[in-house]
């Protein structure tokens, strides 16, 4: 296998696209909320996409394009395999919120890691759109919450009304970006080192010397960032109510979805509604 992971825009996007995908899941066991808890139910179903599905995937997906969102697909060749859909509009009470609406992998490579290597895409994509958090309203098969605790989502602190109306039978999850490491080091060092140059020559007469020093004050400089970003971080709360989200009095840091964990989710025991994504 070939696996490359390239990011899909509207030129590409077609229905075409995505005939040879194979969206199968057998499903035998889901979660559900009841009571404040989460429980898994045994439900047997299976999900498998025709014609007038990817029809409206094609939609679906046309439409986070139009409104500057972004998608990637793993291809083999020139199959596409897998794909995430990212939307662009940040929401929540600190607009820390964007939606990672889609991620799927073909039946046939599963177990592959590309989930993994989306996900990982799709975090990177959600750093450069300046969010803090991707926000994931994710199919309830145990399967599924299985890889969404190994990439390390946990519930939501904030639920997004339409997501629950549109799709109650999902758990919402979401994840927290990290600092890229060297991030801001890797910034200051180079501003750095112009500086330094023009200082070392001006007062040591040496451009060696300068650079070194400019390198080692900007790397200083980005470390003492990146150590004050994550203090904000764990001490940042939620202030305001900010509108289409509903905010989540936790005693509790939130945890992954788990048969008899937590959840503050409505409870969702005998609904059966879902889309296509």
């Amino acid at each position: 296998m070939e696996l490359r992971i390239r990011r899909i825009k509207e030129g590409n996007l077609s229905k075409e696209l995505f005939d040879c995908f194979n969206r199968y899941q057998e499903v035998t066991r889901v979660f559900r909320a009841r009571g404040g808890k989460w429980v898994i139910k045994d439900a047997v179903f299976t999900e498998e996409w025709g014609e007038n599905e990817k029809e409206e995937l094609v939609r679906c997906l046309a439409n986070t394009l139009q409104t500057r969102g972004i998608i990637y697909g793993a291809f083999d060749g020139e199959r596409l395999v897998g794909f995430f859909s990212l939307e662009s509009k940040r929401f929540g009470s600190q607009n820390q919120y964007v939606e990672l609406s889609s991620l799927h992998v073909d039946y046939d490579y599963r177990g592959r890691g590309i989930g993994r290597k989306l996900f990982d895409c799709a975090c990177s994509c959600a750093g450069n759109l300046k969010a803090k958090k991707i926000y994931i309203s994710s199919h309830s098969a145990v399967e599924t919450q299985v890889f969404y605790k190994k990439m390390g989502c946990v519930e939501a602190t904030e639920f997004h009304p339409d997501s629950l109306a549109k799709e109650p039978c999902d758990c919402q999850l979401e994840y927290t970006l990290t600092q890229r490491p060297g991030s801001y080091m890797s910034l200051y060092m180079c501003l750095g080192m112009p500086i330094g140059m023009v200082f070392g020559k001006t007062v040591f007469n040496n451009l060696a010397l300068g650079m070194c020093l400019g390198i080692a004050l900007g790397m200083l400089f980005g470390v003492s960032l990146e150590t004050a970003g994550k203090n904000r971080a764990k001490e940042s709360k939620p202030e305001n109510q900010a509108a289409g989200t509903e905010q989540c009095d936790r005693a509790a840091v939130p945890q992954p979805v788990v048969e008899g964990g937590t959840t503050h989710q409505p409870d969702n025991w005998d609904s059966n509604v879902g889309g296509i994504l």
